[in-house]
């Protein structure tokens, strides 16, 4: 993910370290995202496999629990992606409803309308990953020029349209306590949850060639599994390296200018649509004066959400999809089974946007609930 998303998941960075701690912290998970996927990078140059960390697990382990250890990797990397699927459905859906709020004042958002729209998340992604499958290269070429477009269309806007900036001093210096923990230190590490959570996916393209396809998006009709790329030895590391230094670049570029536009964090916390999680849309729009502005540039944000989740659904059905291929699922023969076509994974599909859509229940009843099982779920992509 990363990048423009990072502005997204401002709430727990500016609660617990405020300015300078989610300046610091991101630089500090930026850094330690890159040595663990440079590791991950060497294996893959090693072995590129849509399997990724178990079968490396599988070769490296000592053969006394190699299968163990290997089937455990498996479903922590499984449930990781499926976290961040949901994650970003989440994320997405209830944006729109804080963008909502935000356009109309008497509106009184509901748990369920954020589910509803998180579903809506999922079936796009369901919809770009099979029905346009063969144009998805294409997508992906667009959404990366979008990106990129949408980061100096975002930054450029709110920096030179606010009427007021915060001082270097306020900024780079000023932490907070908002959650009130026993110690600043203890404050400042909880913040960094909302950026771990941003800097997820760049192993995506171990598991398939999704982003490899921007390059050969020439010649190749469908998402590919990353051995059946060409030259992947040196394709798959080269895409998680300078996927993990390119979103993390944009990404602190954009947290500082935010943060400089940001004159009283607080206010932004307690805004309408700060207290549904999501204080950038009030900073945005105290930067702009202009509801209309702000709903444009806060649709770049909506728009890279909708392809992180369908990023994601692509890597969480490969995985799925690769573990049967090993025959470490029930029912392997029908999962492991192809569209003639299009070579798409459609059960495997169909298995993690059902999985993802009953996740979503949960919200319904507590978005606390639904966020501790997010949150359990993620820790197990690191855990792999």
């Amino acid at each position: 993910m990363g990048g423009l998303l990072d502005v997204s998941l401002f709430t727990i960075g500016l609660t617990n370290g405020g300015s300078a701690g989610l300046i610091y912290g991101y630089l500090f998970v930026w850094i330690g995202t890159i040595a663990v996927f440079t590791t991950m990078a060497e294996m893959a140059s090693m072995a590129p496999t849509s399997g990724g960390q178990y079968h490396w697990v599988s070769m490296l382990a000592p053969p006394s629990c190699r299968v163990f250890l290997s089937y455990i990797t498996s479903w922590l990397v499984i449930c990781g992606w499926q976290a961040i699927l949901s994650g970003s459905g989440y994320l997405g859906g209830n944006q729109v409803v804080a963008l909502i709020a935000l356009n109309n004042p008497d509106y009184v958002p509901q748990l369920w309308h954020g589910t509803l729209l998180f579903w809506g998340f999922i079936l796009v992604a369901v919809f770009i990953n099979t029905v346009t499958s063969r144009a998805l290269p294409k997508i992906e070429v667009a959404i990366l020029v979008l990106h990129v477009v949408g980061f100096f269309a975002f930054m450029i806007s709110i920096v030179h349209l606010a009427p007021e900036k915060a001082s270097s001093h306020d900024v780079f210096t000023q932490f907070s306590n908002g959650g009130g923990w026993s110690s600043q230190g203890l404050s400042f590490f909880v913040g960094l949850i909302g950026s771990v959570f941003a800097m997820f996916g760049c192993d995506s393209a171990v598991h398939v060639g999704f982003l490899l396809n921007i390059q050969i998006f020439m010649t190749e009709n469908s998402p590919q599994m990353a051995e059946e790329t060409r030259n992947a030895e040196v394709v798959v590391p080269w895409c998680m390296v300078s996927a993990t230094l390119l979103n993390g670049a944009i990404g602190w570029a954009m947290v500082i200018a935010v943060l400089f536009v940001t004159v009283d964090i607080t206010a932004a916390l307690e805004s309408p649509t700060g207290s549904l999680g999501f204080p950038i849309i009030d900073i945005t729009y105290t930067a702009l004066g202009s509801k209309a502005g702000t709903s444009v540039l806060i649709g770049i944000l909506l728009f890279m959400t909708a392809a992180g989740a369908i990023s994601a659904m692509a890597t969480s059905s490969r995985l799925i999809w690769a573990l049967a291929r090993d025959r470490g699922l029930p029912g392997w023969r029908l999962v492991t089974k192809l569209e003639p076509k299009t070579a798409i994974p459609t059960l495997a599909i169909i298995i993690t946007s059902l999985v993802a859509i009953l996740i979503g229940l949960i919200n319904i009843g507590s978005a606390t609930a639904f966020n501790a099982v997010i949150s359990l779920s993620v820790s197990s992509l690191y855990a792999s």
